[in-house]
């Protein structure tokens, strides 16, 4: 199945310092089940997207290609001394080898399936993300804005040209030994990556970021802070830094990277947010309206979510989405099978035996009896945390 052509509200306004109106009040997926959502009240009809014609700082793409071992296809760019260096050449042929291995072996397989299988809205709310672009754009490769939710620090920009090649070469390290646990097992392990992104290197998200969205092939047009305004919506922190053409840009808790398929023109967004998504969290932020304007109409997705939703103290996060998204993709450890009602259309894909070990308390009988019953055949990729048998629930508002 195809993706649902629905027109985003994915919009920079140029009043009160061009705000960035990232409402994403999507229509929903084509089946006769999912239910129009009305548009919220505070979105105004103006351009998609602030124009980027006029902008232009190819440095934000350099360093993704140097993060994820890549050489600029402009013989300047490839001149550079970073790119001479013998040991970034040595990690480039090492990582390269290992990402088409990765590729190969499991995204193309999810990019199948899910073609065959998934629709999906224009906009895509994944909580409990990590840094996973690469899940998010296998499952959803056609979507125009995703807002990704964790615990992990924002971080910052690195600049190559202030850094030595052994500081260059020790970010490529921290940066291996931190993907080296997703790569293998297509999920972030939390405690690992609260030690693994918060190195004098290392200090954040956005370089993995910059290294997944170049190694998909994309082109990196801007990266720029993004807080919420008064109406829980997401907006550039000033217009001077939104198109400042430098690197040291100050990130407190998010950062908007722009980005567009060299073969279209067409800009994408991506939004990671580093919030605290418990009942506690969302209280103390008042972070509620927010995240009821990025959920509604639009497509939840969860994976490898350490059963967060499952506990009481995430009981909030629970609600909203399943009061507001039109659907829900999720492996056993998002949603609880048992919470969604008859308000809820459910295809469940694959095999439930049971939750690993770690989370031997979160058996969902009704689940395992309805995969016994559909007898359907295994994922044929990596889904959760189960080392053997996985699961996914496509639920859909009626």
């Amino acid at each position: 199945m195809k993706m649902i052509k629905a027109k985003p509200f994915l919009m920079i306004s140029a009043v009160f310092g061009l705000s960035l109106f990232l409402c994403l009040a999507c229509k929903p997926s084509t089946s006769e089940n999912v239910t129009e959502k009305k548009p919220l009240k505070i979105v105004e009809e103006v351009p998609e997207i602030m124009p980027y014609d006029s902008f232009s700082y190819p440095e934000f793409d350099v360093i993704a290609s140097y993060l994820s071992g890549i050489t600029p296809s402009d013989s300047v760019l490839s001149a550079r001394p970073e790119f001479r260096s013998a040991g970034w050449k040595q990690f480039s042929k090492r990582f390269t080898a290992q990402w088409n291995n990765f590729k190969t072996g499991e995204l193309n397989t999810v990019f199948d399936w899910t073609q065959e299988n998934i629709s999906y809205t224009d906009s895509i709310f994944y909580p409990f993300s990590g840094p996973d672009f690469n899940y998010l754009n296998s499952f959803f490769p056609d979507a125009k804005f995703s807002l990704m939710i964790a615990l992990e620090p924002v971080g910052s920009i690195p600049d190559l040209s202030k850094m030595d090649d052994t500081k260059r070469l020790a970010l490529l390290e921290a940066m291996e030994k931190s993907l080296y646990f997703n790569l293998k097992c297509s999920f972030f392990r939390t405690f690992s990556m609260e030690d693994e992104l918060s190195s004098e290197v290392l200090d954040g998200t956005i370089p993995l970021i910059l290294l997944f969205l170049k190694s998909h092939g994309y082109e990196i047009v801007n990266i720029y802070p993004v807080e919420i305004n008064e109406n829980g919506i997401l907006r550039a922190d000033t217009a001077d830094n939104m198109f400042a053409r430098k690197t040291d840009k100050s990130f407190e808790n998010a950062a908007a990277f722009v980005y567009r398929n060299p073969a279209d023109s067409s800009l994408r967004e991506l939004v990671y947010m580093s919030l605290d998504l418990s009942d506690k969290g969302i209280e103390a932020d008042n972070l509620a309206p927010f995240l009821t304007n990025y959920i509604s109409g639009n497509t939840v997705f969860l994976k490898a979510a350490s059963y967060l939703c499952h506990k009481p103290p995430f009981s909030k996060i629970r609600d909203l989405m399943l009061k507001n998204a039109t659907q829900i993709i999720s492996d056993p450890s998002g949603i609880n099978f048992d919470d969604y009602d008859e308000s809820w259309d459910l295809s469940v894909h694959g095999q439930y035996v049971g939750p690993i070990r770690l989370f031997g308390s979160r058996v969902q009988d009704n689940l395992k009896a309805e995969t016994k019953r559909l007898g359907n055949k295994n994922l044929p990729f990596r889904f959760g945390y189960h080392y053997t048998h996985w699961c996914l629930i496509d639920a859909k508002k009626k």
